[in-house]
């Protein structure tokens, strides 16, 4: 009887903290990986949706460049070289291509290349700046921001880069927008209330949403592979870390914690691992933290 007594216990135990909200490691406990460890600067990381290369831009090569590498940091390719800055890859669904904004001809302009470093094809001219693009699950469509309306702004494209439409119209800057994965929300950072904050909004533009609110920065945001958690940087304990959230804005956590600043987080196709910059060495480099979800509630547990 003591026995199954202890063992009810022990149930009632593990059955509450799976009902609890979330749960993460101090970071002395985390598993965190280094992938890069060159003298320049690497950032910008993207993992594409067949779990096999990572995409990010580097000072490696001179200029920045588009380079990609296995994902445990090994075989790194350079993909583009030019003596402008290209930056802010994001993989095509099925893997085949990167969207990327570069400034080789003279502004900040949207490009696409296949995966393989061949086919590169500019989508925007415009005279103002085109950035931080990302392709829609189905492949169809870019939504990108520009400043071609006076501010910042967010815009959707046609893949091929026609009929450009502006789906965000504030006097403030709306930037960094993120699909979810079923194509239905863009998630985004805006500074209409003072300072950047982390918003949601419907893919057409309407019922726009404030998830974060506080006196400092945020940015960056990226919607799971699952549609349930939103990871972005921020800036309110002084320095940059990466932070996690539910998409209603609720269960705010902060996953990183270093005297450095970490910031520019991706997914994991499974959702269990994010890749992010830190300059936690000294320059800024590729890390990768891997994470645990049980399958209860939304608690975490790092691996160590």
């Amino acid at each position: 009887m003591k026995r199954f007594a202890k063992i009810g216990i022990v149930f009632v135990i593990v059955l509450m903290l799976f009902e609890g909200a979330l749960a993460i490691a101090s970071e002395s406990n985390l598993s965190l990986i280094q992938l890069t460890t060159d003298a320049e600067s690497d950032g910008a990381p993207s993992w594409s949706s067949n779990n096999l290369k990572i995409a990010f831009s580097s000072l490696r090569s001179g200029s920045k460049s588009i380079w990609t590498m296995n994902t445990y940091g090994t075989n790194k390719i350079q993909l583009t070289d030019n003596l402008g800055d290209d930056g802010q890859p994001h993989w095509s669904t099925d893997g085949s291509k990167l969207v990327f904004h570069s400034n080789r001809s003279g502004n900040q302009d949207i490009w696409t290349i296949d995966s393989n470093g061949s086919n590169l094809n500019q989508l925007t001219s415009d005279l103002a700046n085109d950035l931080k693009s990302d392709f829609s699950p189905d492949g169809s469509t870019i939504i990108f921001c520009s400043n071609r309306s006076g501010n910042y702004d967010i815009w959707i494209m046609n893949s091929d880069g026609s009929n450009p439409t502006q789906i965000t119209d504030t006097s403030e800057n709306e930037r960094a927008p993120d699909f979810s994965p079923d194509g239905s929300k863009i998630v985004y950072r805006s500074d209409k209330n003072g300072n950047n904050d982390i918003w949601i909004m419907n893919s057409d533009g309407s019922d726009a949403v404030q998830l974060s609110d506080t006196p400092q920065n945020e940015g960056h945001p990226h919607i799971s592979p699952d549609g349930s958690r939103i990871i972005f940087w921020s800036e309110r304990t002084d320095n940059k870390e990466v932070w996690m959230m539910n998409t209603d804005g609720s269960e705010q956590t902060q996953l990183t914690n270093n005297p450095a600043n970490d910031g520019g987080a991706n997914w994991s196709p499974d959702g269990r691992k994010i890749v992010f910059r830190s300059d936690r060495t000294g320059n800024d480099d590729i890390w990768k933290l891997k994470f645990k979800e049980t399958n209860f509630s939304h608690i975490y547990l790092l691996l160590l």
